[in-house]
């Protein structure tokens, strides 16, 4: 899952801020909406996920421990 948001970062990147800005409201709302949801549950690593993903789309970009790894 880490990759996944990492990729999912870099790819914005890319997109036309025209198709950014529309997609990124509706995703914005979607996360809202499923944390939301999990709030009736223990908090556990999809939160920490869920959280980056949200972090990404409103500030472009999050930490990824990922990239702290030894290689």
């Amino acid at each position: 899952m880490d990759v996944q948001l990492l990729l999912f970062e870099e790819h914005r990147k890319s997109c036309p801020p025209k198709f950014t800005k529309k997609v990124n409201g509706e995703l914005r709302m979607k996360t809202i909406y499923w944390a939301a949801a999990r709030g009736e549950t223990d908090l556990d690593e999809t939160d920490k996920y869920t959280t980056s993903l949200y972090e990404i789309l409103v500030k472009d970009k999050t930490h990824h421990a990922v990239l702290d790894r030894p290689r």
